[in-house]
């Protein structure tokens, strides 16, 4: 009731890791290679915005190219 959402959706978005169950976990471990990229891109000078911005237009591709992807740009 307090967020608006439906039920439905709300359980949707709960429990749709439990239907998929390394998907919560691959989240989490690119996650924290994506803070590690973005702290040796910040120690080069690139501001966070900039870094942010680049990896959230890129979409959804294979890890190894999205890497290849973020250290051609930044110079890693």
């Amino acid at each position: 009731k307090k967020t608006g959402l439906p039920k439905k959706r709300i359980y949707d978005l709960t429990f749709s890791f439990f239907e998929n169950p390394g998907y919560s976990p691959n989240y989490s471990i690119f996650g924290q290679r994506l803070a590690e990229l973005q702290r040796k891109a910040m120690s080069k000078g690139v501001s966070r915005v900039d870094f942010n911005t680049f990896v959230a237009s890129k979409g959804f591709p294979a890890r190894r190219i999205f890497e290849k992807q973020i250290k051609d740009r930044f110079k890693l």
